[in-house]
């Protein structure tokens, strides 16, 4: 057997040693790194099922290498070992507090790993599997007792031991491994693929201190299409384009990189671990970034961002105020997708990054109401022409159902039926924009692995169908969504 797998065999078993069998009460034998030595401190016990917790003083029995313990008078049971300056035993369970069965001579010694206080180790769960060992690259953060749920984490100042055989030792400082603090801490697998998110809140009273051990793996995988919708003009953006995506909200930078080909840069190894997404295109100072929160990637595996190159873009002040604005989608002409623009806070209220000419905007608020307009930007910027008219907001709605039988990888396609824009006999320019049908950008949902899907959309009327590998599958339905609606459609790939 590889010593690194028994090792972490020991940390979950107790491996049997030889000793005195002239001791007294239990015995315990006691194994330490060799980058953390020696135990330091008063050795004791602590019982775990006599139900009054009751301590025993640990004595040395012998010379030999580790050191064998006993404490007298004690019977045998489970225990917690611990001394007196916050060394504990390293024993999976329960927040790690399942203790090991200690007994009295002539039975085997249980061997228990103590570790230092303030410390978390880690191993992998499974270091024989393709992700292999932990690696010692780590980070932290955490979050004071006072602070609530709404209160970001602090970075934390991570010390970090590698002990060898695949167990890596994460050092807190005193003033953040404190009582009622949580802890947090990601790292990478020998593969380079990212860990598990270890989330950990310090509730003990009177043993805070006390260090834990954690078996770690890979941490689930999701995917991401990023479609990047082509300026006026252009039918697709050019093959090659670098797309970047950070894994948001974890203290480890974790950061995947694709181009794109026929206008999508597609991401099918990202770590899900319940967190967001920041999605980053273009160079320099046309570098833009896009926030996807945790919900609309599970639910949508997708975004679309419109490409904005150096060339050919303006600001356009919109009246909204700053504060209630989460989203602005665009699309150009009578044709073409949504996709997600940036937007900025000024004096006057926003400014959006988009391109000249004709186009619609969907403005998606902090309430969940929707705003539509059809607009025509200029440039220079600040040509006098008129932009257009913001319409009322509308609340959103909601649609979800099953698509049983269409496969893991189909979408559900939701597209949105505008009417042609009535001309304005009073405002100068071209003609407004035809009757249009527009997807992209919120208009698909993800299938579920039991075939569910859901989707928040703007009012309107739509026609819905399923998507296999791109192509339509089954009949379109057609469905009018009235502001604040919501309603269960089931689809069928027949």
């Amino acid at each position: 057997m590889p010593r690194h797998v028994a090792l972490v065999l020991s940390l979950l078993l107790g491996l049997a040693a030889c000793g005195d069998d002239t001791a007294d009460g239990v015995r315990v034998q006691i194994l330490t790194s060799a980058v953390d030595g020696p135990v330091q401190g008063t050795l004791k016990i602590k019982s775990m099922d006599d139900g009054e917790g009751l301590e025993y003083v640990l004595q040395r029995v012998g010379s030999e290498e580790p050191p064998v313990y006993s404490a007298k008078g004690a019977r045998a049971g489970k225990y917690r070992v611990l001394s007196d300056t916050g060394w504990g035993m390293l024993w999976t369970g329960t927040r790690g507090m399942a203790g090991p069965l200690l007994r009295e001579a002539p039975h085997p010694i249980t061997a228990v790993r103590l570790g230092k206080p303030r410390s978390l180790y880690v191993a992998a769960e499974d270091p024989t599997g393709p992700a292999g060992n932990v690696s010692a690259q780590w980070a932290a953060d955490w979050k004071p007792a006072a602070a609530g749920n709404n209160q970001p984490f602090q970075v934390a100042d991570l010390a970090i031991d590698d002990l060898g055989d695949g167990i890596v030792a994460l050092r807190f400082p005193a003033p953040q491994w404190q009582r009622g603090a949580t802890l947090r801490a990601v790292g990478r697998m020998q593969d380079d693929s990212v860990s598990t998110l270890l989330s950990y809140a310090i509730r003990d009273a009177d043993l805070f201190e006390l260090p834990r051990l954690v078996l770690v793996h890979s941490a689930p995988q999701a995917s991401l299409a990023v479609h990047l919708v082509p300026p006026p003009g252009v039918e697709r953006v050019a093959d090659g384009a670098s797309v970047q995506v950070r894994i948001a909200g974890i203290p480890l930078p974790a950061t995947y990189v694709e181009e794109t080909f026929e206008g999508v840069a597609r991401f099918e190894e990202l770590a899900a671990l319940g967190a967001g997404l920041e999605v980053r295109i273009g160079r320099g100072k046309d570098t833009w970034t896009y926030g996807i929160d945790e919900e609309t990637w599970r639910l949508r595996r997708s975004v679309h961002l419109v490409s904005l190159p150096k060339q050919g873009t303006l600001r356009v002040p919109l009246a909204l105020p700053a504060g209630g604005v989460r989203e602005i989608r665009v699309r150009y002409g009578a044709v073409g997708d949504f996709g997600l623009v940036p937007f900025f806070a000024t004096p006057a209220g926003l400014e959006i990054v988009t391109h000249a000419g004709w186009q619609d905007l969907l403005v998606g608020h902090t309430d969940g109401t929707w705003t539509h307009a059809t607009v025509h930007a200029r440039l220079p910027p600040g040509d006098p022409a008129p932009l257009g008219r913001l319409g009322k907001p509308a609340n959103g709605c909601r649609v979800r159902g099953l698509a049983r039988g269409a496969g893991a990888l189909a979408r559900v396609r939701f597209t949105l039926l505008l009417d042609e824009e009535p001309k304005d006999p009073l405002s100068p320019g071209p003609a407004p924009m035809p009757a249009r049908r527009a997807s992209g950008e919120g208009f698909e949902a993800a299938l579920s692995g039991d075939g569910a899907y859901e989707v928040a959309v703007p009012p309107g009327r739509y026609e819905i169908q399923l998507l296999t590998a791109g192509a339509p599958r089954g009949r379109i339905r057609k469905l009018t969504l009235n502001p604040g609606a919501a309603v269960r459609l089931n689809l069928s790939p027949r």
